[in-house]
């Protein structure tokens, strides 16, 4: 039980830094078609549903009120 417990944080700290990449990623890049092929990759990676909630949470917060 030991090694699961250790297991799950390491797993949910990668999954936090991959989408601060992917953040950051999608901030730098101008080109649409860049914006484009990442966000796929970020579907093909992390599921359709996460990755969706993801990038509404990048452009309601690219977005300013």
């Amino acid at each position: 039980m030991k090694s699961l417990d250790k297991e799950i944080p390491v797993k949910l700290i990668s999954a936090i830094n991959m989408t601060k990449v992917m953040v950051v990623l999608i901030r730098k890049t101008v080109y649409m078609k860049l914006r484009i092929a990442i966000q796929i990759a970020i579907l093909k990676g992390l599921g359709q549903i996460k990755a969706v909630n993801i990038t509404k949470v990048l452009y309601t917060r690219r977005m300013p009120v």
